[in-house]
């Protein structure tokens, strides 16, 4: 790889996120969940008027300028968490990635689609890691399409979740393209 094809900032990025979930796969369970009920509580005796975590979460926002989200809001399966991220960082066979910007924040602990739609930008991709996800053998993330504030949503797998967000972040290809091939249980794993 070259600087000139990003080869060599890719690289320092991956390594960079390595070193930080080799970090996070130190903590201890729950320790986010003590960490961040502390939190709360030092700021409401400052006088913070910090509410509940779903009114926390959409007072906070999302990221407006970094394209496609993959927002963390189950905190109680580290393990399966880091074998998402683990999923979605393995090039297909083509050699495709997601492009995502990884929002890992306890704010975002059990927030609904309608929190996440409400404090994101008018149009683009969320994708949630969220507990029916992590749940499952295959990891079907939520990918939320959001246009003009309204939301469309569709299971994917972390293996053709690139698909989607190349194609639908280049305008290569509609919503409807991958709604309409979805598996029987409303799951996107690719194109036949």
């Amino acid at each position: 790889m070259s600087v000139e094809d990003g080869g060599v900032a890719r690289a320092a990025r991956d390594m960079a996120q390595r070193a930080h979930q080799e970090r996070l796969a130190r903590v201890p369970p729950g320790w986010y969940e003590e960490q961040h009920r502390r939190d709360l509580e030092r700021l409401r005796s400052m006088g913070a008027g910090v509410g509940d975590d779903a009114a926390s979460a959409q007072g906070a926002g999302l990221p407006q300028d970094r394209g496609t989200l993959l927002v963390r809001t189950d905190f109680t399966r580290q393990d399966r968490w880091q074998a998402l991220l683990d999923a979605v960082r393995t090039p297909s066979e083509d050699d495709f990635l997601p492009a995502l910007e990884i929002v890992e924040d306890l704010q975002w602990r059990d927030a609904s689609v309608e929190d996440l739609v409400a404090a994101a930008p008018a149009s683009g991709l969320i994708v949630v890691a969220d507990a029916a996800a992590l749940a499952s053998a295959e990891l079907p993330v939520l990918v939320v399409n959001v246009e003009d504030g309204v939301a469309e949503e569709l299971r994917v797998t972390p293996a053709a979740l690139w698909s989607i967000e190349n194609n639908l972040s280049i305008a290569n290809m509609d919503w409807e393209d991958f709604t309409a091939a979805t598996g029987p249980d409303g799951v996107f794993r690719g194109f036949d």
